[in-house]
């Protein structure tokens, strides 16, 4: 008599994977070692562009001042003409209303996690990692999910309490959400480092690349580590560039 054919267990769906990684990450890493990113990408692109959208009354303020700010400069500058002030500042009160400023985080959203990858694929490569890049994208778009979740939960309590956000980083769980519009930008961008889901998705992407990688964990989390540094120097960048005009 013949057995019967042992059922063949079902991989878990992308939306599941993207639940687990919150509470069992290293099963996500393990099953999805060479399994593709485009999907999950695509679903966090799309959710995180709508809750810049939600959050653009709350942000709004925020990016009034700033551009006030660069508008003073730019009248500021003797080069300048009158004309070429008053079409200059224009342009600049209209961008915040474009076209481009709708589309703009569904275009930026990806590339930041590209960049991100490339990071985490070079310095892991310096600890002894095997992974891809196409790997290591895939563990930086499940290790994002976790932190766009805190920053939905922000965004909803910002609009539900009609708390407008006096930084650019006011949508995050970090000290910096909560410092005043005059506060100092470079100080505002080294608070802005100890954001909780950034530090969430640090963790995953330590997990994840010295999985992928088949990495120590101790060489996972030293080159997440690094990967969160250097993404404090390009903040801190910014806020040095903001502060000079």
């Amino acid at each position: 008599m013949t057995a019967p054919a042992a059922t063949a267990t079902k991989s878990p769906s992308v939306l599941e994977d993207i639940v687990d990684v919150f509470y069992q990450p290293s099963a996500v890493f393990e099953r999805r070692r060479n399994a593709g990113y485009g999907l999950a990408l695509l679903i966090y692109t799309v959710l995180s562009a709508l809750m810049l959208f939600a959050a653009r009354p709350v942000m709004r303020p925020m990016f009034e001042r700033q551009m006030d700010q660069q508008i003073e400069k730019l009248q500021a500058n003797p080069n300048l003409s009158a004309e070429q002030k008053e079409s200059a500042s224009n342009r600049m009160r209209g961008m915040m209303d474009s076209p481009f400023a709708m589309i703009a985080p569904a275009v930026f959203i990806p590339i930041a996690v590209f960049v991100t990858s490339l990071a985490l694929w070079v310095v892991g490569k310096m600890f002894g990692s095997s992974a891809s890049y196409g790997q290591a994208t895939m563990v930086t778009t499940f290790a994002m999910f976790p932190r766009m979740l805190l920053g939905a939960i922000m965004t909803g309590y910002s609009i539900a309490t009609g708390r407008e956000v006096a930084t650019q980083y006011g949508l995050g769980l970090n000290p910096a959400a909560f410092l005043d519009a005059d506060a100092s930008p470079v100080f505002a961008a080294l608070l802005s480092r100890l954001d909780v889901g950034t530090l969430w998705a640090t963790a995953l992407l330590g997990i994840g690349i010295a999985i992928v990688g088949r990495m120590t964990r101790t060489q996972g989390y030293v080159t997440a580590a690094v990967v969160w540094l250097l993404g404090g120097v390009v903040v801190l960048l910014g806020a040095l560039r903001q502060m000079a005009g």
